[in-house]
């Protein structure tokens, strides 16, 4: 993890507290500007161990309105752009963008989470239910216009070293009359519950359509949409039914995923925020955590995927991330890769050979 980097403690010690804005290392490029909440300039590093980088410059831009960073795209003044949610469909219909856009698998799960402490989800039949309830291939294909996979699991499936295939576990299928029968026996039709969401435009169409999945299923579902801050704080107090939430990794293991969304001891503000509380999961992650060998421990967090996916949390999908990039770019698939001379992406900017 970065909180783990080796740092040089003359820089640690020269510059105190200031040490986080002044960040040393030996990568390809430096930091030749920062000017905060606005942008940051990269610079290629001289004498860098495997060659100096075929770019000169790269220009991270902070621009918090989409709309403003699909004008400063469209004007020209952009190279590339991570596109808007809001504005996905027209620059994947256009003639002329189509062809310029690249998707990114993102180590994220996206999910529907359902509150274990709170009834009618205090009762495993509910849960059950809801993961019926919902058509997750149709939300997919219509609300996130494809953008994404439907998961298995809440591990994204890029981090899973053995057993990548499509016969991975995958929950519940999407079935109707089953789901009702279930709501019967727990004596939950007709339930009230509450959906909370944060504000912007996209996550309430998203959760109409969930309402309309929860209605049919006997549930009346009432969406409430707060700020991002007010939102976060009701969710990790407990306060929601149900919540539309998102999880990223902070390092590439199916840990990152398990142990923070459903290890008893992460109930709450430091990740498990559906309250889940299950001994035996718990007892597989630690054993996954304390086990040395790579495949038994793989083993073991699928055992522990399997277990906690089924019946915690709706609809589970994994986004991708869509950039789309000006014509005078080349490679930029390989963006990641355009440091190293062997390989042959670039991108040019008019004013020499740098990258927006």
């Amino acid at each position: 993890m970065t909180t783990a980097y080796v740092v040089p403690q003359e820089e640690v010690v020269r510059f105190g507290q200031d040490f986080g804005t002044r960040p040393v290392g030996t990568g390809p490029f430096t930091l030749a500007e920062w000017k905060h909440g606005q942008e940051l300039m990269l610079t290629a590093r001289e004498g860098y161990f495997e060659g100096k980088a075929r770019i000169d410059r790269i220009l991270y831009r902070v621009i918090p309105e989409d709309l403003t960073a699909v004008m400063e795209f469209e004007t020209g003044r952009l190279d590339a752009l991570l596109i808007p949610s809001s504005e996905y469909r027209r620059f994947r219909t256009d003639p002329i963008w189509s062809a310029r856009i690249f998707g990114r698998p993102g180590l994220n799960t996206y999910y529907l989470g359902l509150n274990c402490t709170r009834p009618p989800f205090n009762d495993r039949r509910v849960r059950q239910a809801v993961n019926m309830a919902i058509d997750r291939q149709r939300i997919l294909e219509t609300v996130f216009e494809k953008r994404g996979v439907l998961a298995a699991g809440p591990v994204p499936p890029e981090l899973w070293k053995y057993d990548k295939g499509p016969t991975r576990a995958g929950g519940y299928p999407y079935d109707p009359a089953r789901q009702k029968k279930l709501i019967r026996e727990a004596g939950a039709s007709g339930s009230r519950i509450m959906i909370y969401g944060s504000g912007e435009p996209e996550i309430l169409d998203f959760l109409e359509v969930i309402k309309w999945y929860l209605d049919q299923a006997g549930i009346q579902a009432v969406i409430r949409q707060l700020d991002w801050s007010a939102f976060k704080s009701a969710v990790n107090k407990g306060e929601p039914d149900a919540f539309w939430l998102s999880w990223w990794a902070d390092y590439p293991d199916p840990e990152n995923f398990l142990y923070p969304l459903f290890h008893s001891a992460s109930a709450g503000p430091a990740g498990n925020r559906t309250r889940c509380v299950d001994p035996g999961l718990d007892r597989l992650i630690e054993s996954a955590q304390r086990t040395v060998d790579e495949r038994q421990r793989y083993a073991l967090y699928r055992s522990a995927e399997t277990a906690s996916s089924k019946t915690r949390r709706g609809l589970h999908v994994h986004r991708a991330d869509y950039y789309v990039v000006q014509p005078r770019c080349e490679g930029f698939p390989d963006l990641p890769h355009l440091f190293h001379r062997q390989r042959n992406g670039h991108c040019r900017k008019r004013r020499g050979n740098q990258v927006k």
